[in-house]
């Protein structure tokens, strides 16, 4: 599965409005997982909160990779 942080964010926020965060977070749970585009936009608390949630869902379950164009300084 690959799409930016952004959308996943979105995703994310959609699902748990719904009270569905954590079946959402079960589906994804053993896909390989892309994530583009980290650092362009920055997270409130509550969008952090959610990014950790589906990372940590996945912490040991499956392949996570991050991508982003940023300088590792920045």
């Amino acid at each position: 599965m690959f799409d930016t942080v952004n959308n996943w964010i979105v995703r994310l926020t959609v699902v748990h409005h719904q009270g569905q965060l954590e079946a959402e977070l079960r589906k994804t749970r053993h896909c390989k997982l892309i994530i583009d585009e980290i650092g362009y936009i920055p997270f409130n608390q509550d969008t952090a909160n959610l990014f950790f949630q589906l990372l940590a869902s996945r912490y040991e379950q499956s392949l996570i990779m991050v991508t982003t164009n940023l300088p590792s300084s920045r």
